[in-house]
């Protein structure tokens, strides 16, 4: 479900085509909405939070450029040259993040 509503999200959009930084994004800022009650394990336990919490503070984009500077794209090159700013608030709300402690 969470795939073909950002698929359809993505054909919405208009101005040709979308980078695969921006992609991540969407789908970074969709998981910020999911339910933490939807199951168990260590990826829904330890890191679902983290990324309800990073979109929560808009900071998805952020993350998805940061993730995919070794990709060579220009876009992503520029999207990071023009925004030094949220790159260093991202690197700082991450750096202060309390991860849960995994149960065990």
């Amino acid at each position: 479900m969470l795939l073909a509503e950002t698929t359809a999200r993505i054909q919405q959009k208009k101005g040709g085509p979308w980078s695969s930084a921006k992609k991540l994004a969407m789908v970074l800022g969709l998981i910020g909405g999911l339910k933490e009650d939807g199951g168990a394990g260590f990826a829904v336990e330890y890191y679902l939070p983290y990324f309800k919490a990073l979109a929560a503070e808009k900071l998805a984009e952020a993350f998805a450029y940061v993730a995919m500077q070794s990709s060579g794209s220009p876009d992503v090159k520029e999207w990071l040259t023009n925004n030094q700013g949220q790159i260093e608030k991202l690197l700082a709300w991450s750096k202060t993040y309390a991860w849960p402690s995994p149960k065990l």
